[in-house]
């Protein structure tokens, strides 16, 4: 997958900022959490109604744990943090269930709106600061 350098100055823009590289990966890790639900309810593993519930607010638990990663892990990975280890580990989960984990991290609509959110904060916290 060839990324163009325009997009890679956009996410060095976000990973120059703790709590926009937070944000960014709290993005990735709730749409690969959905993308789960979807996957399980499509392959007949939960009811409609399950599913509805599920869709809602994913249970990152019952989804991350039988593939060893706990809540701690799993709150680290919101927050762009943690180990090697674990975020190999997520990225290999999302590919058993047929996802491309890459080509969500450098979706260029994730990006600017990554980046559009965090100019629209700054220039709320400048106004009012």
């Amino acid at each position: 997958m060839a990324v163009s350098e325009e997009l890679h100055k956009k996410l060095d823009e976000i990973f120059s900022d703790d709590e926009c590289i937070s944000h960014f990966y709290h993005q990735i890790v709730s749409i690969c959490l959905q993308a789960l639900v979807a996957d399980k309810f499509k392959k007949g593993e939960m009811s409609e109604e399950e599913y509805q519930k599920w869709s809602l607010k994913p249970p990152a638990i019952k989804l991350l744990e039988p593939y060893g990663i706990t809540y701690q892990q799993y709150n680290a990975l919101l927050a762009g943090k943690g180990t090697s280890k674990t975020f190999v580990t997520f990225i290999r989960v999302m590919e058993r269930h047929g996802f491309h984990f890459w080509r969500l991290f450098y979706s260029e609509k994730l990006i600017d709106l990554t980046l559009n959110t965090f100019k629209v904060r700054k220039s709320f916290q400048e106004k009012f600061n």
